[in-house]
């Protein structure tokens, strides 16, 4: 693999997948744990989706407000800040949605 390959890659892994697993490993924690409950307490599918909308959206705007404010990502390559926490902001939403099939 070429050096150009390699840094491309390594730019994706740091810019993208980074975020994205961000987001989706602190989207998930900070999300289900209301919809559990919301779905176990009151037994409509419905009122637990209506909680975990709201769970994720205040996640993913507090965690991508996080990443986007945190470094402009011209010291450390991790590439353009509202990207990045656009990236973020998306991944609990896609939590939300993908467990309210579960119920």
């Amino acid at each position: 693999m070429s050096n150009i390959k390699k840094e491309h890659s390594h730019q994706f892994v740091i810019q993208k997948v980074q975020p994205a697993l961000l987001g989706l490993m602190d989207g998930s924690v900070s999300t289900l744990a209301p919809i559990f409950a919301t779905a176990g307490l009151t037994d409509n599918p419905l009122k637990a989706f209506y909680v975990g909308l709201a769970a994720s959206l205040g996640a993913g705007i507090s965690m991508g407000l996080a990443e986007a404010l945190s470094d402009d990502g011209k010291v450390t390559g991790r590439g353009n800040p509202v990207t990045r926490g656009s990236i973020t902001l998306l991944e609990p939403l896609s939590v939300v949605c993908c467990t309210h099939f579960l119920f």
